[in-house]
């Protein structure tokens, strides 16, 4: 068993900044050359070099990437609660984020839409796909060298990278909110089909919801589209700064209970696990040292965390890719 010393946050740092440029690399490759495969760059720029990162480590696949233990129901219905709180998470987030009036939290997801010839490849491309591969790379990969780490530091970390991962500045917020969570559940669970189970339910509803209000939109009339944009535009424009602090307070309430909800339910989740893994230590199921987890790390300060070169040069490249969209 690989010892845990040998696995510590800066390496996972290193490691995602190698792997961010060369998503990024591959991505604009894809972008120019092979556009018609974008939908599916994910496949190119994320499965490939983790494996290629896998095979050169010598690493053993399912064990790194923790889809050799499975979850167990009372974590499946843990994890779904968790997927309901996401939206006031989201609610909050996204209002937050529009009340500056300069980005638009939905862009992406509408342009990819706009890329997909049919719902089912919009559902594979966007549902299914990104909730393994993405899964993979950050919570696989990356998070394997979290060991040093405690639940919240390793969660948060790349839930961070996360977000950056989603390159879009308007996705940042919830996408780092969320990725926080995925990380979480992955963490006490010790098995990444938590992290895909919560990423597909969300990327699922949202291709959802917005296929539905797309086919609504294409039963209207003429016309009418123009006419609620307009009505939007100037319900905007008489927005006062009374109106906006109501939104302001309510997007906090929101994101406010999100988080005490999701504290709550990850604690819960912890605590299944930890008894689940105490029932097969007493049936022989379980090892001693598979107990050991992330109990056993080393402690690492919340400074030490951010104030590193790695996540310095990764925070650079991300603003900087920003800046030059």
């Amino acid at each position: 068993m690989e010892q845990i010393t040998n696995k510590n946050f800066k390496k996972g740092l290193w490691l995602f900044l190698i792997l961010f440029i060369v998503f990024l690399a591959l991505n604009l490759f894809i972008g120019v050359y092979l556009y018609p495969l974008a939908l599916y760059h994910e496949v190119i720029d994320i499965l490939i070099p983790c494996l290629i990162y896998l095979l050169v480590t010598k690493k053993p696949i399912l064990s790194t990437l923790k889809l050799d233990k499975k979850i167990n129901r009372k974590s499946v219905i843990i994890v779904f609660q968790l997927f309901l709180i996401s939206f006031l998470l989201k609610l909050g987030i996204n209002y937050l984020v529009m009340l500056t009036g300069a980005i638009d939290p939905s862009r992406v997801t509408m342009e990819v839409m706009e890329l997909a010839p049919s719902f089912l490849t919009l559902f594979f491309a966007v549902a299914i796909m990104p909730s393994f591969l993405e899964e993979i790379i950050i919570r696989g990969v990356v998070l394997d060298q979290f060991q040093d780490t405690s639940l919240w530091q390793g969660a948060i970390m790349t839930g961070l990278l996360f977000g950056f991962m989603h390159v879009d500045i308007g996705q940042l917020g919830y996408t780092t909110a969320l990725g926080i969570l995925m990380g979480a559940i992955v963490i006490a669970t010790g098995s990444l089909w938590g992290g895909v189970l919560f990423h597909f339910l969300n990327n699922f509803t949202s291709v959802a919801a917005l296929s539905f209000l797309q086919l609504i939109e294409n039963t209207l009339p003429n016309g009418f589209e123009q006419m609620v944009t307009e009505a939007q535009a100037q319900s905007t424009a008489n927005i006062g700064i009374v109106q906006e602090a109501y939104s302001f307070v309510f997007a906090v309430i929101c994101l406010g209970i999100g988080i005490l909800l999701s504290v709550h339910y990850i604690k819960k989740l912890q605590k299944v696990n930890v008894a689940t893994k105490e029932i097969k230590l007493e049936e022989g199921v379980l090892e001693e040292n598979e107990n050991e987890g992330n109990e056993s790390h080393i402690k690492v300060s919340w400074k030490s965390l951010f104030f590193n070169i790695p996540f310095f040069l990764i925070v650079l490249v991300y603003v900087g890719i920003n800046l030059i969209r």
